[in-house]
């Protein structure tokens, strides 16, 4: 075999070497693909499931928000009706 040859040889041999280095790479990327379009799915179901959350919590605020001014509401006309009978307050709001 000439130098030329062997050269060619080795050159093929390498050749043979980055391609299967290649489509051992290009699975690893693919696998890592595929985990981040899990973690994306994931984090949009947990995102969604916040949201739903924040909202539900915002809701119950504004009730317990309206229910103490009513309450407060409540508690002056109190006051008042009682300073009208010229009796002590009993809130003081």
């Amino acid at each position: 075999m000439t130098n030329e040859q062997e050269q060619i040889a080795r050159l093929k041999t390498q050749v043979a070497a980055l391609e299967e280095l290649l489509t051992v790479q290009e699975a690893a990327v693919l696998a890592q693909s595929d985990r981040l379009e899990q973690s994306l799915k994931q984090l949009h179901r947990l995102n969604e499931e916040l949201q739903a959350e924040k909202e539900r919590l915002e809701y119950t605020n504004r009730a317990m928000v309206d229910r103490e001014m009513k309450m407060i509401e409540l508690k002056r006309e109190v006051d008042q009706l009682l300073s009208e009978f010229n009796r002590e307050t009993k809130y003081h709001v």
